[in-house]
């Protein structure tokens, strides 16, 4: 390999082809931790909205949309049945609530 080939494959490196193992990890870890304080804060507001007797289809919608997208892409990487079962499971939920907060009361 030349100098030249290895200066253009550099130059083509995505960020996270660029970033270290450690990064990737944090990188990785931030997006659980995000998922983490959005499901805590849905709790509370479903909390609030309960209160006020208002519904609260649309929070857990995207609660489990959110669900499916992370439980997707962990089947899509390591192909393993229960990311899979997990990813229909939430598929199935975001559809029925959605499904109730657009169609329903």
């Amino acid at each position: 390999m030349t100098k030249e080939e290895i200066l253009e494959m550099a130059k083509n490196e995505t960020t996270t082809q660029k970033m270290d193992e450690r990064e990737k990890k944090d990188f990785d870890r931030s997006f659980y931790w995000a998922f983490i304080g959005i499901a805590i804060a849905s709790v509370i507001l479903c909390g609030v909205k309960l209160y006020r007797e208002e519904s609260v289809d649309d929070i857990i919608f995207m609660l489990f949309t959110g669900a499916f997208s992370a439980s997707t892409y962990r089947a899509a990487k390591w192909k393993k049945l229960s990311y899979v079962l997990l990813a229909g499971l939430n598929l199935v939920c975001a559809v029925l609530y959605g499904y109730s907060y657009i169609f329903g009361k």
